[in-house]
């Protein structure tokens, strides 16, 4: 007399006898997706750090785009990617290893370092040269009058402030004055 399983049969198969005969090997579970290599070190896997760091981006590129804040948001998305790697690089230097992984997120980390350094000059030098732009006189367009030089500027802006200290101009031609002077739009009536 055989003795029936009395399990439910996980693949469909009819129950086994337990007459000592070798089951079958079980159904290979699919396998899971494997990553590549250069992902697993390059990319964050946290989702919520994605939406933290491109968020903050996006929204300060949609309400004052400008050349320097591309930059700026560039670089903020880079650090969060050299994130990675270097915490790779840096774990395993701590354990004293050296693996295949470890040389790939150091090369990953220095190429994205790198290119962090080139947008953070980048947006330096094109704020330098917002600043230095703006301190000589505009026209009434808004536009950069390269004519005037600073110093010829605060010269003139001198003499408006004299003119109004002496009574010679009033108020709103004094407001006018500087105004035209600097390139902002005048004040309105009020």
């Amino acid at each position: 007399m055989t003795n029936i399983d009395q399990r439910p049969p996980s693949s469909g198969a009819e129950p086994l006898a337990s007459s000592g005969a070798a089951a079958p090997p079980p159904a290979a579970a699919p396998r899971a997706k494997q990553r590549s290599p250069l992902r697993t070190v390059a990319l964050p896997s946290e989702h919520g750090g994605w939406g933290l760091t491109l968020e903050p981006v996006l929204l300060g590129l949609l309400v004052a785009h400008s050349v320097s804040a591309l930059c700026i948001g560039l670089a903020a998305v880079l650090a969060f990617l050299a994130r990675t790697p270097l915490k790779l690089a840096v774990v395993d230097a701590r354990r004293g290893r050296t693996l295949e992984r470890t040389r790939m997120a150091r090369k990953v980390a220095a190429a994205e370092l790198a290119v962090l350094a080139v947008l953070v000059v980048a947006f330096a030098v094109i704020g330098l040269i917002t600043v230095l732009g703006g301190s000589r006189s505009r026209s009434a367009s808004g536009r950069v009058d390269p004519g005037v030089e600073p110093a010829q500027l605060a010269e003139r802006l001198d003499q408006a402030d004299r003119l109004f200290a002496s009574g010679q101009i009033s108020t709103a031609e004094y407001e006018a004055l500087r105004s035209r002077l600097l390139g902002i739009d005048p004040p309105g009536p009020r």
